[in-house]
């Protein structure tokens, strides 16, 4: 049966940079990763190495558990369009479907299609929920209306698909983390896009204006392409081959974030997607090891990640 505990109230750590506020999670070394917000503002969130999706809110500094069944390993966690949170069961070959208030979970198996390794959800407006399966090799889609599950292998073997984001068409773009390509679903076919460098190899993605804005993990480069005209730019990231950027999100001012985790403490960097300028580059406060998922807050204009230190953290992008 699944637990449901109530943390102490924690008080946030200011240290650093002012536009960063972090809050450590009372439960140690449990990988906290992938939040995501709901409408009251709670800040959801997979504990991937303590098997429990955790939730906190920020007015009060509070942090409650809902546990999951031993070897679940969350790997990311999201808000439905109703409420309700969706889990990928990483290590069991499930996605999940939980209730915030009990903490009551329903599961859908998908190992029958080959997959054993939900890793990155999205939903689209219609409810259905895209994923990502990175050993598996494989990009799919569920319907909860009629638990259907339809599954793409990717062409290229061992491409590793990882981050995962739907266009205004609800049309998914997925990094091959295994490979230097991007990928995308449509009219049913898989479709996969080479990126200029054969030694790139994506990570995460979002999108601006039609156009795909992913960071290259390996050579540390940040990227953009235009589907309309099939072409690429590319930018070196700030700290070089070593930067390993990782987690990325766009904003609603035309900017793209992402973390460098290559120095340590990371560093959040911002790159203006209009001009191609970089206007952020600072140090993460708390940081160590590898900031992975960042989700944006359109609400309240801030920008909410987890860290492998064992802290929450809020981004408030400054004015430009």
């Amino acid at each position: 049966m699944r637990a449901f505990l109530l943390a102490l109230l924690l008080l946030p750590s200011l240290a650093g940079a002012s536009d960063f506020t972090a809050w450590q999670v009372p439960w140690e070394k449990t990988r906290p990763r992938d939040p995501a917000v709901d409408a009251k503002g709670n800040v959801w969130f997979a504990g991937q190495a303590g098997d429990y999706i955790g939730r906190f809110d920020p007015k009060t500094g509070e942090f409650n558990r809902f546990d999951l069944p031993a070897g679940t390993g969350p790997h990311n966690v999201i808000v439905g369009n109703d409420g309700d949170l969706w889990i990928a069961g990483n290590r069991v070959g499930w996605i999940g479907r939980m209730d915030p208030e009990s903490g009551d979970l329903e599961t859908f198996t998908t190992e029958e299609q080959g997959v054993d390794d939900p890793h990155t959800l999205i939903q689209a407006d219609d409810g259905r929920i895209w994923f990502t399966a990175q050993q598996s090799n494989r990009i799919g889609v569920f319907d909860p209306e009629n638990e259907n599950l339809q599954v793409w292998e990717v062409a290229t073997t061992r491409a590793r698909p990882y981050g995962i984001v739907l266009d205004e068409n609800e049309q998914p773009w997925i990094v091959l983390l295994g490979t230097n390509k991007l990928a995308t679903i449509e009219d049913g076919e898989l479709r996969e896009i080479d990126l200029p460098r054969e030694d790139a190899r994506p990570r995460r993605l979002d999108i601006v204006d039609g156009k795909i804005w992913y960071v290259d993990y390996a050579e540390g480069f940040v990227g953009r392409y235009d589907p309309a005209s099939n072409k690429f730019k590319e930018w070196r990231s700030p700290s070089g081959e070593d930067a390993r950027p990782y987690g990325a999100i766009a904003d609603d001012d035309r900017n793209f974030f992402y973390v460098e985790t290559g120095p340590q403490p990371n560093r959040m960097i911002g790159i203006d997607t209009e001009t191609g300028e970089f206007i952020y580059n600072e140090p993460i406060p708390e940081s160590g090891g590898a900031v992975r998922h960042m989700f944006f807050d359109a609400k309240r204009d801030v920008i909410w990640f987890g860290m492998d230190t064992n802290y929450i953290g809020r981004f408030d992008p400054p004015d430009e």
